[in-house]
């Protein structure tokens, strides 16, 4: 039996030296006795986010993951080894519909007074979308990187990262790896997430939080969906919904960001997430007149699937009326042939590998904290293996959208 795992792992170390993931470190590390782990040992380049919470408390939200426990805690936060924020006030709760009952849990942070994060920075981004703003935080999540958390780690944020790097016209959630430690014991490797919500929007657009009208859609399985009141005025929403389920064009094409909603159903055709679009998608609008616009997230299903959004006939919901009804103007029909040449042609198979490389040499050190503890993935080689894995969906993914759509 162990001639046969070793076989396995000399097959695996030869896949990397021949391909182009012996870019990354293909060895081997010493076994790290998680239970020694410390704020003053952990060997990382990354920032640390340390916890205080009372333990029994803590436990009770840990055993009742589903049941949206929220605590009191106190956030701290290090740099390069030295402390950044101490013993900021903090909401704590546990993140996630699925993926609450992984070991290692993702989690939301809600800052009782709002943080300023020009004067420290908690997430500093290199090249924000334009009229993004990250001035100001009041919520952050820290993720296990959802159902990605037993392979790259990096996979939600890398067609994330893609999306930006194509400057597309889209709100979306920014990240950075952190190590996170809990009551003094490590927890583990996560992604701080900037959030989704009225108030989170409302700091990433500038715009008062009150004026944030949401709608989001989400699975209820079997391939159908739920349309639900998020926040704001439910007249607005409402009118939005009654306008998609009459097909009332000329309303739509009104109300609608015409240039966001091409970018944003063409990327999602683009990378083909299984998860969508009858699930994680969020609409907004701000106040009485503001067109609709998409919030771009949760894309760790992306090249999961051989479908087109265009051409899935099960798919009869509230975004593909939308599209019908918007697609009947030739100016929205040209807009989304343009849009799509773009992404097809800038959205290449080397962008995509330098994105992975970059996330994946910031964690390269620093996975093997999660294998120790959670064995998961289950060691480093199998990691480097999913990260070639992730490179090749995308390449296929890739080939059969430009074969379905007929592109040069």
């Amino acid at each position: 039996m162990m001639i046969k795992k070793w076989l396995l792992y000399f097959f695996f170390a030869l896949l990397f030296f021949s391909s182009s993931c012996s870019k990354y470190r293909v060895e081997t590390s010493e076994q790290i006795d998680i239970s020694d782990v410390s704020l003053n040992n952990i060997d990382t380049q990354l920032d640390i986010i340390h916890i205080e919470a009372d333990s029994s408390l803590f436990h009770n939200m840990m055993t009742f993951a589903h049941e949206e426990i929220e605590i009191d805690a106190s956030f701290n936060m290090y740099s390069k080894g030295e402390p950044i924020i101490s013993n900021k006030d903090i909401k704590l709760k546990i993140k996630g519909t699925s993926t609450v009952f992984y070991d290692l849990k993702s989690l939301k942070v809600k800052f009782i007074k709002k943080h300023n994060n020009q004067i420290i920075p908690i997430i500093q981004v290199e090249d924000a979308l334009p009229n993004h703003y990250l001035n100001v935080l009041k919520k952050i999540s820290l993720r296990n990187s959802g159902n990605d958390f037993f392979g790259t780690f990096v996979k939600d944020i890398c067609y994330t990262e893609l999306a930006i790097q194509l400057r597309l016209d889209m709100e979306l959630s920014y990240y950075k790896p952190v190590q996170v430690l809990i009551n003094q014991k490590y927890y583990g490797l996560l992604n701080i997430r900037t959030e989704k919500d009225d108030n989170s929007l409302g700091k990433l657009l500038d715009v008062d939080n009150d004026d944030v009208n949401i709608l989001k859609i989400s699975h209820a399985g079997d391939g159908q969906e739920i349309i639900s009141f998020g926040s704001g005025d439910s007249l607005v929403i409402q009118n939005f919904i009654d306008a998609v389920r009459r097909k009332d064009t000329p309303f739509l094409l009104e109300n609608v960001d015409l240039n966001c909603f091409a970018d944003y159903i063409i990327f999602e055709d683009y990378i083909g997430n299984h998860d969508w679009p009858y699930n994680n998608v969020q609409i907004y609008n701000v106040g009485p007149k503001g067109k609709f616009r998409f919030f771009l997230y949760d894309l760790d299903f992306a090249a999961d699937q051989d479908k087109h959004f265009v051409a899935e006939s099960s798919y009869n919901g509230f975004l593909k009326l939308l599209y019908e009804a918007l697609k009947e103007d030739t100016h929205f029909f040209n807009l989304l042939k343009e849009r799509q040449a773009y992404i097809y042609e800038k959205a290449t198979v080397s962008l995509f590998r330098s994105i992975l490389d970059k996330n994946a040499h910031k964690i390269e050190k620093d996975i093997i904290y999660n294998i120790a503890k959670y064995q998961t993935p289950k060691n480093e080689i199998m990691w480097y293996y999913d990260l070639q894995r992730l490179e090749e969906k995308f390449e296929t993914r890739r080939k059969l959208f430009k074969w379905y759509y007929e592109l040069d």
